[in-house]
């Protein structure tokens, strides 16, 4: 343990084999391997994730040959970790009893958790858990093909050539999905299928064991020890889980810790079972998760640690508000507010659709002069020479605009009987391959009487995420023209 806590975790699991030579199965260096291993794997991934942006100043002519290394280095890695998580699978919580002084995970040059104290068994519960939601999303970088003008974007973005306007959007997305040669975020044709049915059993996994992990805690005999973790109540339905600590680095490269918290509730645990329960599917075995009630309960509790520990900071840069400041039932009401979206999503029928890139939940495209988003407004008066409306940097419609319901696309999506201030975006496939069920009955849409979740059609589609998405483009495009 010596050398975890000096940082050095993949010299700490090579020794732990030493320790597993002389004493085979010991649940605890079976445990401290994993946790030597997965680390270090971890650690590189964030150092591999910001490679691109290290090397844009390349020729674009090696983006072929930068996609190759990417796509190897991802799934080594994530092989790595899948091996740390199956090497503990078949461990005894009640076996788990090791002690750390230090055990620091760090991103990129500076450390982002430092572990003390006691791992015990609703560790190995949050060991599992944790690690089976990193080896599902590895294996979603590594079922897309990463094939694509990377570096040309790259220099586009670092060199000021792409803005946060609607435009700069569209851009965006076509420079990577129809730039010549592109295949960015289809299938990988080698690994892909093999990846995405990996991702559901590593995924569906993951609420299960955050149940087990919190329950355990809360029922486990008391120890005067330092404790990794511990889950501390709070009001009734409400409790908090006192994870490690976070590391910070002042100017002066001085390290200081505080214990990570994060706030939890009983309907956030249950829409975290929900959620793994649909992904384990068959398809309708589970009601789709709705995604203003359920899902935005998880996506705050994922997206909670990643901003608080300066994950989205390393990879995306400084937003204009600090959520890392946000509790994480700050960041809920943030998300529900942001996202209002009238959708559902059953993700068993997602993974019964069969092995599929990323691409089909992107919206169409057009290489034109400029490229864009294909989009339409119902502020006929309000939009420019390029079809833009004012407010918003180009996202929305502005407030005194006078607001049309019209039929879209050259009448291929019928009027819906909504006016509305956001861009009615068009994608290849309405139903988002079975994932996506909507209810406009809320909204009073055009044929939406009764409540309930549908699988939509192309106007659904659009005008789900016209609803949902506008508050979001109001925020990414600001208040200003």
């Amino acid at each position: 343990m010596d050398l975890l806590a000096q940082a050095r975790p993949h010299e700490s699991c090579a020794a732990f084999d030493a320790v597993l030579a002389l004493r085979p199965g010991d649940p605890n260096a079976v445990f401290g391997k994993a946790l030597a291993c997965a680390t270090d794997a971890v650690e590189l991934t964030g150092m591999l994730l910001t490679l691109p942006g290290q090397i844009g100043a390349f020729k674009e002519s090696r983006n072929a040959a930068l996609a190759r290394a990417l796509h190897g280095e991802l799934l080594g890695l994530r092989d790595e970790m899948a091996r740390a998580l199956d090497s503990v699978a078949g461990l005894e919580p009640a076996d788990i009893d090791l002690e750390v002084t230090a055990a620091p995970v760090y991103l990129n040059a500076q450390p982002m958790l430092i572990y003390r104290g006691v791992f015990d068994g609703g560790d190995l519960h949050l060991f599992r858990g944790c690690l089976s939601f990193l080896v599902g999303l590895m294996d979603v970088l590594v079922t897309q093909d990463l094939r694509g003008d990377v570096f040309g974007l790259v220099n586009q973005v670092s060199g000021g050539g792409l803005s946060l306007d609607f435009a700069g959007l569209g851009a965006l997305l076509v420079h990577l999905l129809d730039s010549e040669g592109g295949h960015f975020f289809d299938l990988n044709p080698d690994d892909g299928a093999a990846s995405f049915a990996d991702a559901r059993g590593r995924l569906s996994a993951v609420g299960a064991e955050l149940l087990a992990a919190v329950d355990w805690m809360r029922h486990a005999p008391p120890d005067q020890r330092l404790q990794v973790s511990e889950v501390r109540e709070g009001a009734p339905g409400a409790f908090s889980l006192l994870l490690a600590n976070a590391a910070t680095v002042d100017a002066d490269g001085v390290v200081f810790e505080a214990p990570y918290t994060l706030d939890l509730t009983e309907a956030t645990l249950a829409a975290l079972k929900h959620t793994s329960d649909s992904i384990a599917g068959p398809a309708g075995s589970t009601p789709p998760v709705d995604f203003r009630t359920e899902f935005v309960l998880v996506l705050s509790a994922v997206l909670h640690p990643a901003f608080k520990l300066g994950i989205v900071d390393a990879f995306a840069g400084k937003l204009p508000i600090n959520v890392g400041g946000l509790n994480r039932r700050a960041l809920e009401a943030l998300l529900g507010q942001l996202l209002p979206l009238p959708v559902a999503l059953d993700f068993g029928a997602f993974f019964d659709a069969g092995p599929v890139g990323l691409r089909f939940i992107l919206p169409e495209t057009v290489d034109g002069n400029p490229p864009h988003l294909v989009a339409e407004w119902e502020c006929p008066g309000d939009l420019d020479a390029t079809g833009v409306p004012s407010a918003g940097r180009g996202f929305l419609c502005g407030d005194a605009a006078e607001l049309v319901d019209v039929a879209h696309f050259d009448g291929a999506m019928a009027a819906d009987g909504l006016a509305l201030r956001g861009p009615y975006l068009r994608f290849a496939d309405p139903t988002l391959r079975g994932l996506l069920q909507v209810d406009l009955s809320g909204a009073g849409a055009v044929g939406w009487d009764a409540p309930g979740f549908r699988v939509p059609d192309a106007a659904a589609t659009a005008t789900a995420f016209a609803l949902g998405l506008g508050p979001l483009f109001g925020v990414l495009g600001g208040a200003g023209n």
